[in-house]
């Protein structure tokens, strides 16, 4: 990288949950993120099927919630209502 990264919009380690969710292949990728932050950072992320939302309670504020597509496809736009 030529150039820092731009500030997360949330503070991982303030987090309750970071739930990770992706749609189609980026499914696999969403997983292996989720699986980076436990056990590599120790911080408290988990994949979720991207059903799962839909049917979940509302987010808490203190609950980050990642999603990978490429492109925002109907099926990832469930995951952000």
């Amino acid at each position: 990288l030529t150039q820092p990264l731009p500030p997360l919009p949330f503070v991982p380690e303030a987090a309750r949950a970071i739930l990770v969710t992706g749609t189609g292949s980026s499914a696999a990728h969403a997983a292996l993120l989720a699986h980076l932050l436990a056990d590599g950072l120790g911080l408290p992320a988990r994949h979720v099927p991207l059903g799962s939302r839909v049917a979940a309670p509302p987010r808490r504020r203190d609950t980050a919630l990642i999603v990978f597509s490429q492109g925002l496809s109907p099926n990832a736009r469930l995951a952000l209502h």
